[in-house]
């Protein structure tokens, strides 16, 4: 093999030179890479919505009209959650507690549910995090009220 000391002078430099251009673009491709995962890390709905107030809607039910719903997510990461079945005796149910985000910060876990957060709206996903389809699609969705004054 030969050393590139035996190279002629030119050919040496034209080897060196492309040797630090291909370091160059690939530091180059490498910061381009950086910059859109710091962007996609910014663009999600923790970062980018106003997701925090009260959200209400009526959930579909196969044993009553439906399932009254209210969901208020707090700033800090605390929810507070009312249930009521529609027509059904009882009272509503309220629970409280700490809701969870994905790792890609678009959908949260409360309790057990799983929801998609969107621009003001809620919509509550099936057990493995897909939306709802069919003709009770829109059912599913949790809309964002106005706040109290």
């Amino acid at each position: 093999m030969t050393s590139i000391k035996n190279l002629p002078g030119h050919t040496a430099l034209f080897i060196l030179l492309l040797t630090l251009s291909a370091c160059n673009f690939n530091k180059s491709e490498q910061k381009q890479q950086n910059h859109q995962n710091e962007f996609a890390d910014m663009h999600n709905a923790k970062i980018a919505l106003d997701w925090a107030g009260h959200y209400a809607g009526i959930l579909p039910c196969a044993s009553c009209p439906g399932i009254k719903i209210n969901i208020q997510l707090k700033e800090n990461g605390t929810y507070q959650k009312t249930t009521e079945y529609i027509d059904e005796d009882g009272e509503p149910e309220t629970t409280t507690g700490t809701f969870y985000w994905s790792d890609d910060n678009n959908k949260i876990t409360i309790e057990e549910h799983l929801y998609f957060v969107g621009e003001g709206q809620l919509i509550h996903l099936d057990k493995e995090g897909n939306r709802i389809s069919g003709e009770l699609a829109s059912h599913y969705i949790l809309k964002k009220k106005a706040p109290i004054n």
